[in-house]
C-alpha cells in the first residue's frame, strides 16, 4: 500500500471500530433495566431500591402523558394520522441529588413516529427521585402513545 493511503485508511478503520463499539454498547441496555452506579468518594448509598425509583419515574411519566399527547402526538397525528400509535423508550439518568440530568429517547424500528420522538426530546427534563439516592441512577422505561 502506498504511504499516502495509510493515514486515511487508519482513520477509516478506527472510526469503523469506534462505531461498532458504540453500537454494541448502546444495545447492551434493555428497556426497563435500571443501573445504579457504585457510590463515589463521599457519596452515600441509595436509600431506596431501584424498583422503587423506577416506579416513581413511571408514575411521573404517566402524569406527563397528557402533556406529551397534547404537545407532541396530537399535532403530528393531525398532519399525518398514520401510523396510529408510537412506541418509545426513555433512557433517563439521575444525579446523586435525585434530579434528572440526562435523557435519551430511543426510536423502535417500525413502531415509532420520528416526528413524535423529536418533539418528546424537546420537552424539559423535570423528573425527580425522592428521596435523593446519593448515587447516579440510570433507567430505561417504555412509553406508548397515544
Amino acid at each position: 500500500m502506498k504511504q499516502e493511503y495509510l493515514v486515511p485508511s487508519a482513520v477509516l478503520i478506527g472510526c469503523m471500530m469506534l462505531s461498532i463499539a458504540v453500537f454494541l454498547g448502546l444495545r447492551a441496555q434493555k428497556p426497563g433495566e435500571t443501573q445504579i452506579s457504585p457510590p463515589g468518594p463521599g457519596a452515600t448509598p441509595a436509600k431506596a431500591g431501584q424498583s422503587e425509583y423506577e416506579q416513581q419515574v413511571r408514575e411521573q411519566l404517566n402524569r406527563e402523558r397528557k402533556l406529551f399527547v397534547d404537545q407532541c402526538w396530537s399535532p403530528a397525528a393531525s398532519k399525518n394520522p398514520e401510523p396510529a400509535s408510537s412506541d418509545h423508550v426513555f433512557n433517563l439518568s439521575f444525579g446523586a441529588d435525585g434530579k434528572e440530568n440526562g435523557r435519551g429517547i430511543d426510536e423502535i424500528r417500525g413502531k415509532t413516529r420520528s416526528d413524535v420522538a423529536q418533539c418528546l426530546r424537546l420537552q424539559p427534563m423535570k423528573f425527580v427521585l425522592s428521596p435523593p439516592p446519593g448515587v447516579l441512577v440510570q433507567m430505561s422505561l417504555p412509553l406508548h402513545l397515544p
